[in-house]
């Protein structure tokens, strides 16, 4: 490791991030190796095949969201901005669909943040690109969330009327 560390990182994004992915696991609680992470990831994403980025932004985004679950709320924008990449470089997508999951945790994110502008142009940027036979259903859940958290609830009721609950993933929340 220290041999890579001193000859190989600046040279070379994708030894550097495949390295940082190692220490990522190694010292899960060194900040400093997530953060050179991102960063590596975010200049140098073109290296990089869309899937593999993907799997590579997972690390980075486990790591906010550990962060999170301990109370360190100080991440949600960090793991917002993470997510914000990956919808910018097209790794979030999976065979041309956006991950019901990833869709949702992203909606989450921006209502917790208050971001009910950018999240909502968010929904419907993306609502074509949700798997087909959840489509509607997905959309208009996490649309029914926003107008909840903006305290607009007149369209509520009608929009969760619309709403097929055999999603299981819905009935998570």
């Amino acid at each position: 490791l220290s041999y890579l560390a001193a000859h190989w990182q600046e040279k070379h994004p994708i030894i550097a991030a495949y390295y940082h992915i190692l220490l990522t696991l190694l010292q899960h609680e060194e900040e400093e190796h997530f953060k050179q992470l991102k960063i590596l990831l975010e200049t140098h994403q073109h290296y990089f095949w869309k899937p593999e980025l993907k799997e590579m932004y997972t690390y980075v985004r486990n790591y906010f969201i550990r962060r999170i679950n301990t109370g360190d709320n100080q991440y949600l924008e960090e793991l917002l901005d993470v997510y914000q990449l990956q919808i910018e470089s097209g790794s979030l997508l999976l065979d041309g669909f956006f991950p019901t999951a990833d869709y949702k945790n992203v909606v989450s994110l921006g209502i917790r943040l208050a971001k009910y502008e950018w999240i909502e142009k968010f929904m419907l940027a993306y609502k074509d690109k949700l798997p087909n036979v959840t489509k509607n259903s997905i959309f208009r859940y996490n649309l029914a969330r926003l107008r909840f958290a903006q305290q607009e609830y007149d369209d509520i009721i009608a929009l969760l009327f619309e709403v097929e609950t055999n999603e299981l993933f819905l009935t998570l929340d």
